[in-house]
Order: structure tokens, then C-alpha cells, then sequence
């Protein structure tokens, strides 16, 4: 039987389960807490069989589940009652990118990645969109630009009824005003990466160098919370959370330690707090790619690595387990195998599914397919 390890870039937890968009081809799956089997919901549709990272963030709302694009075409929603998978297209000829999604009373605000893609304002309960046609045209005149320079959103969050946003590659502070639309822009002393909000306050890992700054909303000023020095050893940050008055550091790369920061006066305490699990046996440079809170969990969610790894900030205890697919399917990679003439033991579902279907080149065309005798083979056995 083979088995094929799961990866994604986030998650949903609703319950008892914990739901997800592969990462490295079309699927939706969720993972019952306990369990190591993820268990197959259904293609999204619109988008191709293999294609990897179709969405980057999950939105809840109102019981529905809104998948925000990365190399997909629109947004994916699911009814977790009703357990159906629905489509809003916002480009026919492309995919579009998000770098992130926010949500506020009831609509997303999705982050571009980069110029090519438009600030989107999507309306959850009217399923309508509307884009912001000034919002590049004012980040290109908050800065110069060096000729062939990239710029695009990477950290978002919503504060004080605005989403302070982080331009990568330069040191501009995007404030964008959910009710007015309005967009102002702050220059900082250093490069923003990553953002997080707390307490009227924001704090960010920087691009330049190790180090962490917190910047406070009211006063629009800045200060080094965390020296270089103090991190010189471990490098990079690359996300970071405060929990119960103390700042958790997650390092770039492979993330073998989460840092735990307190401050004593005008000492910096630092504790090092080992993840195991892949960290241990993978060699792969990026064992991580995300992190999930819930409350004093933090689930460090697999990018190269085999499992997810779940730290409690609260207990200081390690949790692993591995994210594979579901062995009901192993019958249709026994299929597709048997079709290419593979050999036993190859587990790469994207090449069994290019072979497989030729020229059929979305989920939905698996369905309409079914007069093929290929075609309603795939879908017999996906459907059970």
C-alpha cells in the first residue's frame, strides 16, 4: 500500500477535524484529530489535477470555509454542514496570487502577492467582488523604485478597524481603512517582514537582520524589542506570537527550536524549546511552512516535512503526527500505476495523474469524461 504524505500551507480546525488544500496537488482533505489518515472531501473545481498550491489562506465564516488563491483561479468555498464544494471565479485567463486574506464583518480583504494581481474586497454573503483600481498605483508612489525591483504583500493584519500591511523588499507600512478605503503608508527605519498585532501594538521580524521590532499604533513609533546580537546564533525569525506576556520566536528554515523571550528589566531572557519529530530524520532545508494557533497550541503545519508537529505553549509539551492520505485510495494509485507502467513504490500522485488523463485538464473534466472507460474508472473509485 503506499503512502502518501500530506503537505499545505494552512489549516482550519473546526471541532474535531482540521481541514485543508493540498500543496502539492488538487484536493481537499481534513485530518480527524488523533488520526494520521486525512480523508478525501473532493477536487476544488476550475483548477488542474496537479496543479500545487492552488490556495495559501482559509477564511471561516457563517459555518463556510473561503479559500484564498495562490496559483488558482478564484476562490473555493465549502459548507462544512451541507459538505459541498463551491467556485467564484476571478480570472478566467490566469491565476491570480494572495498572499493573504483578512476578514472583516463579512467581507475578505485579499492581500496581492505581487502588481500583476489587484487588491480584492470579496463579499461573503453576496458572493460579489470588487477591486481597488488605486491600491498599487499608491504603494509605487510611497517609494522609488530600483528598475527591476519586486514588490508585493507578504504580512497582513487587522487592527483598530484597519489592515496594516508589510511590502516585501522595502520599508514601507501600508495602513489600509476597511470603511473610508483610504490608504496611508509610514516609511520605518528598517525592513518589516512578517506582522503581528497585539494590544495596540505591532511587532515584526525584519528583513535586514534578526532582530524584532514593535511599533505602537498610536504613537506611530518604533523600538528594537529583540537585538541581532541576542539572535545572532539562531539566525532569521521567521513568525512570532506573544502568549500569557512572553514572545515566541519560530526561526526560519528548519525550525529545530522555538524561542521563548521574557524581559527582566532591561535583560532579555531567551529559552530554547526543541522541536522533534521530522527535525529529526528529514534533511529537507524547510520542515515548516506555517503555524496554526489555537489558543496556548501552536500546530507547525508540514512543508517538507512528514508530520505536524504540535507544541503547547501552556504545558511546554511536544505532540507529532503524520499527515498522510487516506489508504481507501490506494486502490486508484494501484490503477493509474498499472495503466503507466510504473514501477511498485513510486508515490507521485502528480505524474500518475498527468499520465492518467492526457488531455483532460480540470476536475471537472473527470466527470465529463465518463463515457471514456480511463475516465469513469477514476471516477468510480474516487467516488467509492
Amino acid at each position: 500500500m503506499l503512502n502518501v504524505n500530506l503537505n499545505f500551507d494552512d489549516a482550519y480546525v473546526k471541532d474535531e477535524y482540521l481541514y485543508f488544500s493540498a500543496s502539492d496537488f488538487n484536493g481537499l482533505f481534513r485530518l480527524k484529530k488523533g488520526e494520521s489518515h486525512a480523508e478525501w472531501l473532493g477536487w476544488f473545481q476550475k483548477e488542474p489535477l496537479w496543479q500545487k498550491r492552488i490556495h495559501y489562506k482559509i477564511v471561516e465564516q457563517d459555518g463556510r470555509l473561503f479559500f484564498s488563491p495562490f496559483f488558482g483561479h478564484g476562490i473555493h468555498t465549502y459548507d462544512l454542514k451541507k459538505q459541498d464544494l463551491k467556485f467564484y471565479p476571478l480570472d478566467d485567463t490566469k491565476p491570480v496570487s494572495f498572499s493573504n486574506a483578512i476578514k472583516s464583518e463579512g467581507k475578505i480583504y485579499l492581500i496581492p502577492l505581487n502588481p500583476q494581481t489587484p487588491f480584492t474586497i470579496y463579499d461573503m454573503s453576496k458572493e460579489r467582488v470588487r477591486i481597488d483600481e488605486h491600491f498599487w498605483e499608491h504603494v509605487r508612489g510611497s517609494f522609488a523604485l530600483d528598475e527591476g525591483q519586486f514588490i508585493g504583500g507578504f504580512g497582513a493584519v487587522l487592527a483598530h478597524g484597519a489592515i496594516y500591511m508589510t511590502i516585501v523588499n522595502t520599508n514601507v507600512l501600508l495602513c489600509y481603512d476597511v470603511d473610508s478605503h483610504k490608504i496611508r503608508s509610514k516609511k520605518l527605519p528598517y525592513y518589516p517582514e512578517s506582522i503581528y498585532h497585539f494590544n495596540g501594538c505591532l511587532y515584526f521580524t525584519t528583513l535586514d537582520s534578526a532582530r524584532i521590532m514593535k511599533y505602537d499604533i498610536k504613537k506611530e513609533q518604533s523600538e528594537e524589542l529583540v537585538s541581532a546580537s541576542c539572535l545572532e546564533e539562531e539566525g532569521p525569525i521567521k513568525s512570532l506570537f506573544i502568549y500569557q506576556g512572553k514572545l515566541f520566536l519560530l526561526p526560519k528554515g528548519r525550525c529545530e527550536n522555538v524561542l521563548e523571550v521574557s524581559f527582566d528589566r532591561d535583560r532579555t531572557k531567551m529559552r530554547k524549546i526543541p522541536l522533534t519529530g521530522s527535525a529529526g530524520i528529514s534533511q529537507e532545508p524547510d520542515l515548516y511552512k506555517n503555524y496554526l494557533r489555537q489558543g496556548a497550541r501552536v500546530l507547525f503545519l508540514p512543508k517538507f516535512g512528514k508530520e505536524i508537529t504540535a507544541f503547547n505553549v501552556r504545558e511546554k509539551n511536544l505532540e507529532t503526527y503524520e499527515v498522510k492520505c487516506d489508504p481507501a485510495h490506494a486502490e486508484l494509485y494501484s490503477l493509474l500505476q498499472k495503466y503507466n507502467g510504473m514501477e511498485q513504490g513510486n508515490d507521485d500522485l502528480e505524474a500518475y495523474v498527468k499520465l492518467i488523463l492526457r488531455d483532460v485538464h480540470s476536475a471537472d473534466a473527470i466527470e465529463k469524461s465518463g463515457n471514456e472507460n480511463i475516465g469513469r474508472k477514476i471516477w468510480d473509485i474516487i467516488r467509492g
